[in-house]
């Protein structure tokens, strides 16, 4: 299974999280990062939505790769839902380990994670 990434009609960049395999990832990075650059040269936002509900574990590799892309890349907000209640806390310790936390938030559905990402 490949992870998929796609622009909704609101400009978000979504991201279906489920394949952790290292060359899925820098992938699955290469396509938001090439997202990303489109809505910036149209002058818009970066809005991430990270999908989890398909992983069942973060995998340890993984998960230093996205602090690290996280703090490196081109982005206004960073919304993660979805998973079991590993994925939520493993990823909860990430999201306050990357220094870019304050721009990150883990609402329980993807409707509170939209209105968050879309709210001014």
């Amino acid at each position: 299974m490949t992870n998929n990434v796609f622009t909704d009609k609101q400009g978000i960049i979504n991201i279906e999280l489920v394949d952790q395999d290292p060359l899925a990832i820098g992938e699955t990075w290469g396509k938001i990062e090439e997202a990303a650059h489109a809505l910036r040269k149209k002058g818009k936002p970066v809005f991430l939505l990270y999908d989890l509900s398909r992983l069942e574990e973060i995998d340890t590799s993984t998960a230093t790769a996205g602090i690290e892309f996280s703090n490196e890349s081109d982005w206004d907000k960073l919304a993660v839902f979805g998973g079991n209640a590993v994925v939520k806390k493993m990823t909860r310790i990430l999201i306050r380990a990357s220094f870019t936390a304050s721009r990150m938030r883990y609402p329980e559905t993807r409707e509170e994670a939209v209105r968050w990402l879309l709210e001014k």
